[in-house]
């Protein structure tokens, strides 16, 4: 007997990437391209002991500007807060950064795990994004951002 389901999945696709600045302050990048408009950004923590997901978010507005990058824990003009029971990013959990948008009218998502010491390990000009198999792993910014200028050719296709 022949047949059954092909064993070919897409790629994962680099919507968000995170990235420190000065080494301290972390910050979520999104594809960068004129079809795409972020409408939310998330860090999510989930608690071991009690399965708590703890969180910060923001949306976007009606009159709030296009944001391709936040500063996470800073409410960009014209978007607002929720969800911040999330204070600070703490060694010795395991975070996920989410991002959500539309291309015209096309929901787009995504989402990275990430840990502290990653963080720590990036160097200038760096960030952590999704590899072909999914995995976090570190690339450089611009990278990223190439990458994501034709993933979004793509979607918008």
């Amino acid at each position: 007997m022949t047949g059954g389901l092909s064993a070919c999945s897409p790629a994962p696709k680099n919507i968000v990437a995170v990235e420190t600045v000065d080494g301290s302050t972390v910050r979520l990048l999104t594809m960068k391209c004129s079809e795409f408009t972020a409408e939310k950004f998330g860090v999510y923590r989930k608690e071991e002991s009690d399965g708590e997901l703890t969180k910060w978010a923001v949306t976007r507005a009606l009159t709030g500007s296009r944001q391709d990058s936040i500063q996470i824990f800073k409410q960009p003009d014209g978007w607002k807060t929720y969800g911040s029971s999330l204070k600070e990013i703490q060694e010795g959990f395991a975070y996920v950064a989410t991002v959500h948008g539309r291309i015209g009218t096309k929901p787009v998502s995504g989402s990275l795990r990430f840990e502290v010491p990653q963080l720590g390990s990036l160097a200038a000009g760096e960030v952590l994004a999704s590899d072909t198999d999914g995995n976090t792993a570190t690339m450089s910014r611009d990278d990223f951002l190439k990458d994501s200028a034709e993933l979004c050719r793509e979607l918008a296709s």
